[in-house]
């Protein structure tokens, strides 16, 4: 796309300026997906010691120490559910909370963690409005 519009120029009375922009505008990733993304960074950099600690890494990222644990719970989720929250759409994405996701990472079993996802999932699925609904 290109738009063409005037800008009064020095010593010139008339100019014309052309200024292209992308053809498709570039979205962000879901919040989620970017605090998953995050998680693993804080937790790699840690284990690799270019980060200290995990309070240094708060520190560094201007968080409190208890944001930070809750951010890095999410690494314990099953890895079917994380490629899920990494490649979900933003309208499926919009449809998951991170309070949720926490809850289903404080399970350890990942059978258990992949139950209670399908369970809020579902949820989140019946809880839509039907376009029946608004007829």
């Amino acid at each position: 796309m290109q738009i063409e519009f005037e800008l009064p120029a020095r010593g010139d009375r008339r100019s014309f300026h052309t200024v292209k922009t992308p053809e498709a505008p570039v979205s962000r990733a879901p919040r989620l997906a970017r605090i998953l993304a995050l998680a693993h960074k804080v937790d790699a950099d840690v284990r690799s010691g270019e980060i200290r600690s995990y309070r240094e890494a708060a520190l560094l990222g201007r968080i409190s120490c208890a944001r930070l644990s809750q951010i890095l719970l999410l690494v314990n989720l099953a890895p079917d559910i994380q490629e899920y929250i990494l490649f979900a759409s933003p309208g499926q994405a919009r449809a998951l909370s991170e309070d949720d996701l926490r809850q289903v990472a404080r399970e350890r079993d990942w059978r258990r963690q992949r139950a209670m996802f399908a369970k809020f999932r579902k949820n989140e699925v019946d809880s839509e409005p039907r376009q029946s609904d608004h007829m």
